[in-house]
């Protein structure tokens, strides 16, 4: 608003609100129902006097005109510096602001408090007399110099009753957003849930016996691919779609066989040190990806939903093989679901694996993961937000806490959380070389930490012998997790577990 162009405002106007998750029509209809009430207060030209940093003794900016009980209150108080109410009955609901819009042109002036805002002149064919306490903000007028929003003022100016219900909708999405799914609104009189709450099915009624599942589990950790594939493929018609679907015209005549070599291009496992095939390394990165896009901010994201298996997460670089990857369970979920002994979802199948796999690479000594089930998967075509995409953050070390904080996680928990198992093969595929524990990258131990912090680490894009992404270097150069994890170099098992 400091740049009075309303041309210039409108897409800052949709970035800022589609940020919110908000589209074109819940956009106008919360700026215009919102400002059917009340007026900005710059009328006092000597501003609002000091912050609270400038004076920490006295209430924060109490305002510099008027004297006594009055001083900074009612007609000398000071917020932004306009001054302005948006129409002619500030304490009462109409759509009057729409036609206000339409019936005048604006003109920049400058408030008492000289702050730029807009105020009503004649316009050929409206009112002959502009209300003089009327005026409008840059964002405001912005509304009807962009083509969408200016026929959405036009709808609203002409049915209040679209303007009730549409404004009555956003209003509940904005403030309803932050408690997530639609089950944590306990009140009786709530209302159905609603699309921006990505609701999912109930869970069944009876679950799988999860113990079961994860003795399925552990058979397949360390299973070469052609067998494992051959076993999925005669329990799940499932998987050999999906083969149909990868393979290349000239290879579907022998689509029941599917050679090795193309099962190794979609889900290559690793190999440890004896070159034996093992697959608990990428079963944990699933489950990590899985999970990770949980926010406690709104209690959206993370693995219940399997939203991973969907678009638009399926298609995120950060995901890339994820979804071929679930293809060495699909023989398990085949197995067990909706057997007799209850359903497994995607969701849990996919949480067991990636515990079941941190289990056995801790060995027998290892204390027990625990488990809850429950989960269930979306339904087809309800992705999540879109929001939930990682964002570019330039700075590793501010990307790594934003993490943390975003997953609800204290800084202990989220540096011992990098030590769990880390896939070789999977960096390659997405175009990093190395091993974050070369020493034993089939186990869980605190070697990572080691490596970390006895090693000189500099940019590159060479093969080298242990090579880490940008975002895992941001935890040795910060000092607080870098003592977590002298701490933790001792107790990593008891943490996790």
């Amino acid at each position: 608003m400091s740049n009075p162009v309303p041309e210039h405002s409108a897409p800052h106007i949709r970035d800022v609100f589609a940020r919110m998750s908000m589209n074109n029509s819940e956009t106008v209809a919360l700026i215009g129902g919102g400002h059917a009430f009340g007026k900005a207060h710059g009328a006092c030209p000597t501003g609002a006097g000091p912050d609270p940093k400038e004076s920490p003794e006295a209430p924060g900016w109490p305002g510099t005109c008027g004297s006594g009980p009055e001083k900074g209150k009612g007609k000398n108080t000071f917020t932004a510096g306009f001054e302005l109410q948006w129409t002619t009955r500030p304490t009462e609901w109409t759509n009057e602001y729409f036609h206000s819009l339409l019936n005048y042109n604006f003109k920049l002036v400058k408030s008492p408090g000289d702050a730029p805002q807009f105020a009503p002149v004649h316009k050929p064919g409206g009112p002959a007399a502009p209300p003089s306490e009327v005026g409008m903000l840059t964002t405001d007028v912005a509304l009807i110099r962009d083509p969408a929003y200016l026929e959405l003022v036009k709808l609203y100016a002409k049915d209040i009753s679209q303007l009730e219900n549409d404004f009555g909708a956003a209003w509940y999405k904005l403030v309803t957003r932050d408690m997530g799914p639609a089950t944590r609104c306990i009140n009786a009189d709530a209302p159905p849930p609603q699309p921006f709450q990505f609701t999912l099915p109930d869970p069944p009624k009876v679950l799988a016996d999860f113990s079961k599942v994860a003795k399925a589990v552990r058979k397949i950790l360390r299973s070469k691919p052609g067998t494992l594939l051959q076993a999925s493929a005669s329990s799940s018609s499932t998987l050999r779609s999906r083969s149909r679907e990868l393979l290349s015209s000239s290879d579907r005549e022998g689509e029941e066989a599917v050679s090795t070599s193309v099962v190794a291009e979609w889900i290559a496992p690793d190999t440890d040190h004896a070159g034996n095939s093992y697959y608990s390394a990428l079963l944990v990165q699933l489950a990590w990806q899985c999970a990770s896009t949980f926010r406690s901010t709104d209690y959206q994201g993370g693995c219940n939903g399997a939203r991973i298996k969907l678009s638009p997460q399926k298609d995120w670089e950060v995901n890339k093989g994820m979804n071929e990857l679930l293809m060495v369970l699909t023989g398990i979920k085949s197995q067990f679901d909706w057997g007799p002994g209850g359903a497994l979802s995607w969701a849990d199948l996919i949480v067991i694996a990636g515990t079941v796999a941190l289990e056995d690479a801790a060995g027998t000594s290892a204390p027990h993961f625990e488990f809850c089930g429950g989960r269930v998967d979306a339904r087809h075509g309800d992705g999540g937000p879109e929001y939930l995409a990682p964002r570019d953050i330039p700075n590793a070390v501010l990307a790594a806490r934003e993490e943390m904080l975003l997953l609800g996680l204290t800084p202990r928990q989220a540096v011992a959380l990098q030590a769990r198992l880390r896939s070789p093969s999977r960096q390659a595929l997405l175009g990093y070389s190395g091993s974050w524990n070369p020493a034993s990258p089939d186990q869980l131990s605190n070697s990572y930490f080691k490596v970390l912090l006895n090693t000189h680490w500099e940019p590159h894009t060479s093969a080298a012998e242990s090579t880490m992404m940008p975002a895992l270097l941001s935890f040795k150069s910060t000092s607080s997790s870098k003592m977590k994890m002298h701490l933790l170099w001792r107790s990593l098992h008891e943490h996790f577990g």
